[in-house]
């Protein structure tokens, strides 16, 4: 699960750009709705406003390993440098620093197209596109990055399918339903109300282990 977590958090983070004049997107907002398949199962909402600046993903599923099941039922909300994630079972939340955040930084200031930056920020934590597929009827590019076992299948750099293969282990994020230029409350880019913070005793070793990742990908 902390791997699983792990992965869905980078890429999170690497399709996170900033910038006060930079969209993220080629729409204003969005809600996107997905279908878990795999060794989880479950669904997940995608929410953005403001051409990707604000966003959240609200994610219900139930994960069975080995005859060992974790039910999850978290909202994940991206505020420029800082990384929110409530738990609704037990009403905490923790939080982290963005790991990408001084890059996009960076590179927002010089690169005004979202779907090139993009593109860089894969090609920078070791991705490739593999391929082109149609999914809903959108055109995407199919990303991959093969050191954490990864495809990503983008519209617009939206991801509409995720794919996790953890040694043979797959987890499937697929799209079921697109919605584009449409309101989007307010509410929930917020956390939701009543939920006290919870220091996480795994997130020194998660950043650690995306400090490494990144460390590898420089070296080769």
């Amino acid at each position: 699960m902390k791997k699983i977590f792990l992965v869905l958090i980078i890429l999170f983070t690497i399709t996170s750009i900033y910038g006060q004049n930079f969209k993220r997107y080629q729409a204003k907002s969005g809600i996107i709705k997905y279908k878990v398949e795999g060794i989880s199962k479950g669904t997940e909402i995608l929410y953005f406003d403001n051409f990707g600046s604000d966003e959240a993903k609200e994610t219900k599923i139930k994960t069975s390993v080995m005859g060992f099941t974790q039910e999850n039922n978290q909202r994940t909300v991206m505020n420029d440098a800082t990384i929110f994630v409530a738990d609704y079972n037990t009403k905490t939340y923790t939080k982290m620093p963005n790991p990408f955040f001084e890059l996009t930084q960076q590179g927002s200031q010089n690169i005004i197209d979202a779907e090139k930056f993009g593109e860089e920020i894969m090609k920078n934590v070791g991705g490739k596109m593999v391929g082109e597929e149609t999914v809903l009827g959108k055109p995407c590019k199919i990303w991959e990055i093969a050191k954490i076992g990864t495809k990503t299948w983008t519209h617009k750099f939206i991801p509409l399918k995720i794919e996790i293969d953890m040694m043979g282990i797959k987890t499937y994020y697929i799209a079921t339903s697109i919605e584009l230029d449409v309101t989007v409350p307010a509410e929930k880019f917020k956390l939701p109300d009543g939920f006290t913070e919870k220091k996480n005793p795994g997130l020194n070793e998660m950043l650690k282990n995306m400090e490494n990742f990144q460390n590898n990908e420089e070296e080769d």
